[in-house]
């Protein structure tokens, strides 16, 4: 559970725990202003792991452009 919560501090991904498979999920980006819906069909783990850094990259694209 800790380790949840950590992962969602910092790619600020809000879980949908009423799905079976990874659906209805947001990215908050705070720096945007702005929270990003997305969904992930099932698929190995490795992919699915870079569909979920594709999303938050996506995200926060242009987000510290003002930093």
């Amino acid at each position: 559970r800790n380790k949840m919560a950590l992962y969602a501090s910092v790619t600020g991904i809000r879980w949908d725990f009423s799905e079976a498979k990874i659906a209805g999920a947001d990215i908050h980006v705070p720096a945007k202003q702005h929270i990003a819906r997305f969904e992930i069909s099932p698929a190995s783990d490795f992919t699915v792991a870079n569909a979920l850094w594709d999303k938050i990259d996506e995200a926060f694209s242009g987000a510290n452009d003002d930093l």
